[in-house]
């Protein structure tokens, strides 16, 4: 019996440590929806400054040169966090205020990569150059503030 608790117990803590790392670093893009594991994707835009996010990043068009213009996101980590994988995908790009959030279980947006357009900001770690998309995971929530010169977004 106790050897059984034990084992239980085990397998109890490696679920445990496993879902909480995988919230941590989010998980694939989801352009279907929200995740019913992990929930909704999150942006907070707590700067004076608009930024845009997408909630359909399109995988099956990879565009290696595409045209200008506001239908294609430029992700820098299209297989997620950790990962430099660069690509160029269709998506509908859509504006965030200043001072506004969007995302979340209870308004069914799942958000899943946010820039902003018109100057650099920081996100996972380093200065993303402004336009190119950081692609965030189901679940995750992404608080952008002002930071000096560019704005800070940083992780829940």
């Amino acid at each position: 019996m106790a050897r059984s608790l034990s084992a239980l117990l085990t397998i109890l803590i490696h679920a445990i440590a496993l879902t909480l790392f995988l919230s941590s670093i989010g998980t694939p893009v989801s352009a279907a929806g929200c995740s019913k594991i992990f929930g909704c994707g999150v942006v907070h835009n707590d700067t004076p400054y608009n930024m845009k996010y997408t909630t359909n990043p399109n995988a099956k068009l990879d565009l290696k040169h595409p045209k200008p213009g506001d239908g294609f996101c430029k992700i820098w980590n299209w297989s997620g966090v950790f990962s430099f994988k660069q690509k160029t995908v269709m998506c509908t790009q859509k504006t965030l205020k200043p001072h506004a959030s969007v995302g979340g279980r209870k308004s069914k947006v799942d958000v899943d990569a946010y820039c902003f357009a018109d100057r650099n900001y920081f996100a996972e770690g380093s200065v993303r150059t402004k336009g190119v998309w950081t692609k965030i995971g189901d679940g995750t929530t992404v608080r952008c503030h002002e930071g000096g010169d560019i704005p800070i977004c940083e992780n829940d």
